[in-house]
């Protein structure tokens, strides 16, 4: 198995160095790897901006910040539950939190299972895709796009007021983009005077954001947000001022019967379910005869399988991956050692 994740490795490598010569550094828990650093904050300190840093599977305790430009990318998670991801099936999981600071513009986080809460602030151009994600908090920040993630909000807690959202937009942020995620929040409850949220923005006109393609599942709070194309399967729009909505789809009322939108469907009419899909988020693509299917705004799928860009099962970063690996055991001076590989681009 150790061959298998350093053949991968060096794949990647050669396809990022030869098209744009950044510097490229490795983290591992596994001193078989032979990776530049077993701490990712060590590799982040020793990078400069532009630079790639590749984690691996392994379980991280410390999370990391980010005060310059880095691409920081994982194998993605879900890894056993899907077809064709990865040879080797565990994730990059840090439990520690992640903040991303001022000086970023540029960065990208890809393929990490973020076990705890990742921060944005004071920064612009920032693109977190295809992560598993706890809590997700931007604030003060322009220019952020949240694209192809599992955020799901289970065991937060409350910190800075944010009252226990799985996605908290802050005052003095615009240009936020939530496109093609899965939202959940599992505590749907009162707590300082505040209704736990799935998506929670501040209550002032400092704040622009869009919602599209998302499948949300708890409260939804806030001010000035445009939903499109999304479905609500629980929970419900408990205090939304100065928002629009287009074209979702709602297991209740909240967002009305006009401009597209559909009322009163639930969740056994539109996905292909658990029953079909045991896929932790396979399990959310849309059913023959899906009411979400063309019904989004210009006839494309509601839902986060729908639209230009949609959802990625498992979160596979776009880099190529090798999913397959088959060789003997030994080698010979006549025949060599032939390998098998099965290489997928995840584009």
């Amino acid at each position: 198995m150790k061959i298998l994740i350093i053949i991968t490795f060096l794949f990647i490598t050669h396809i990022t160095v030869c098209s744009a010569q950044p510097n490229i550094w490795s983290v591992s828990k596994d001193p078989a790897q032979k990776a530049a650093f077993s701490e990712i904050q060590d590799a982040i300190d020793a990078a400069s901006p532009g630079d790639y840093i590749y984690i691996y599977p392994s379980i991280y305790e410390n999370g990391f910040t980010l005060e310059k430009s880095l691409i920081v990318v994982g194998p993605g998670y879900f890894l056993g539950d899907n077809l064709n991801t990865q040879v080797n099936k565990s994730p990059a999981h840090i439990k520690g939190e992640i903040s991303i600071g001022a000086n970023t513009a540029g960065t990208i986080l890809t393929g990490l299972y973020a076990g705890n809460k990742v921060s944005i602030q004071n920064t612009n151009n920032i693109l977190i895709k295809r992560n598993w994600i706890s809590s997700l908090q931007i604030k003060e920040s322009i220019a952020i796009t949240v694209k192809q993630n599992y955020i799901h909000g289970s065991s937060l807690t409350e910190v800075s007021n944010i009252h226990y959202s799985t996605l908290y937009i802050g005052s003095n942020t615009s240009n936020i983009n939530i496109l093609n995620n899965y939202i959940k929040n599992n505590d749907r409850i009162w707590i300082s005077g505040s209704r736990c949220a799935a998506v929670l923005t501040a209550q002032n006109n400092s704040v622009s954001c869009l919602l599209r393609n998302n499948i949300l599942d708890g409260y939804l709070n806030g001010y000035n947000i445009s939903f499109e194309n999304n479905i609500l399967v629980g929970g419900s729009a408990m205090s939304l001022t100065t928002c629009s909505y287009k074209n979702n789809i709602a297991s209740g009322t909240s967002f009305g019967s006009s401009d597209g939108n559909q009322s009163n469907v639930y969740a056994n009419e539109i996905f292909v379910g658990s029953f079909s899909n045991p896929s932790a988020d396979g399990q959310w693509q849309l059913k023959e005869g899906s009411p979400a299917k063309e019904a989004g705004l210009d006839g494309v799928d509601c839902g986060m399988f729908g639209g230009s860009d949609p959802y990625v099962l498992s979160g596979i970063p776009e880099i190529p991956a090798i999913y397959f690996f088959q060789a003997p055991e030994g080698a010979s001076t006549t025949n060599g050692l032939p390998v098998h590989l099965k290489i997928k681009s995840h584009q």
